[in-house]
């Protein structure tokens, strides 16, 4: 089924670290997929296109620094590295792309354009952050759209049509997109939730990931059949080990426990975002990569065993 309808629900603060705190309130445009899919395409380099760039011959990760730091010649290089470790749930998550970062390729466009083709036979859904009840609940879904605005403000006014282009490029790959499928109940209540709306749409988001992988992992494929199942969003629900506080908004630990280490977690990082902030610098992996961020290549950190973090060559001076 194509997503319908894209609400990106995720605080500034929690997917983009340099953005503003999700004590604000935030909604994001809907539109159609189809409608997405024919709109001219964000003014942003292709990624693609600067992956082709004159490079060192593919080679196997070399050690660079803590971390079980690994430098690739290529992103792709660096993504096959982590499917390797032949995951169930590959949960990957990103720094949303802000408001004056246009210029840079996004993260959600450097998967779409560099990763999800090599998921091809081999990922049979891709679980985009969205939330879309289909129309179901009514207006309500329109007020919960609205109680986001101020958060999704700050955001690259492209982030939801990219989503929706991602959807678009799995399903022509033979991927199943799916959406977060809120209850109305689920809506309802934090149209109700006061200031603690914020709050409860994170914990919705991971509420509703957990339905819908937990459902798919039920329902094994024919034999022969992909097995994959890929989740995309920010970077903070697919968390293993949450933050003290955060816990409600990651689906990572009761993935784990379901599926132990077939579970995997994959951060996607564009070092043109990364800032020397408070909220940067309490990501674990933060020191080493400062430690070797003057490496041109793409660098693979290991948080744990089912904890990867990839960052992409920098792309501008």
């Amino acid at each position: 089924m194509l997503l319908r309808a894209v609400v990106l629900l995720c605080a500034a603060s929690a997917c983009a670290p340099s953005a503003a705190p999700p004590a604000a309130r935030a909604a994001s445009p809907q539109a159609s997929v189809g409608a997405a899919a024919a709109a001219q395409p964000p003014t942003r380099r292709s990624a693609v296109a600067s992956s082709a760039a004159p490079t060192r011959p593919p080679r196997a990760g070399q050690p660079c620094g803590p971390l079980g730091c690994l430098e690739f010649a290529s992103p792709e290089a660096a993504f096959d590295h982590v499917l390797a470790s032949d995951p169930l749930v590959l949960a990957v998550g990103e720094a949303h792309a802000q408001q004056g970062t246009e210029a840079i390729v996004s993260t959600t466009r450097r998967f779409t354009e560099l990763f999800l083709p090599r998921l091809t036979a081999r990922a049979r859904a891709l679980l985009v952050e969205v939330l879309d009840a289909g129309g179901k609940c009514g207006r309500v879904e329109q007020r919960v759209a609205e109680q986001q605005r101020p958060v999704t403000a700050p955001q690259a006014a492209s982030n939801p049509s990219e989503f929706l282009l991602l959807a678009e490029r799995a399903k022509s790959l033979g991927i199943r997109p799916l959406p977060l499928r809120p209850t109305c109940a689920e809506y309802v209540a934090i149209t109700q939730a006061g200031a603690a709306d914020i709050d409860l749409m994170l914990r919705t988001i991971a509420d509703a990931s957990v339905r819908t992988l937990s459902a798919l992992l039920d329902t094994p494929p024919k034999a022969g059949s992909a097995t994959l199942l890929v989740a995309y969003g920010g970077a903070l629900h697919n968390d293993l080990v949450p933050r003290p506080g955060r816990e409600h908004w990651s689906f990572g630990p009761a993935l784990r426990q379901k599926i132990a280490d077939r579970y995997v977690e994959l951060d996607l990082i564009v070092p043109e975002y990364v800032k020397d902030s408070e909220s940067w610098r309490a990501f674990p992996w933060y020191d080493a990569y400062r430690s070797v961020a003057h490496s041109g290549q793409t660098l693979l950190f290991s948080v744990s065993s089912a904890s990867f973090v990839l960052v992409f060559p920098r792309s501008t001076p």
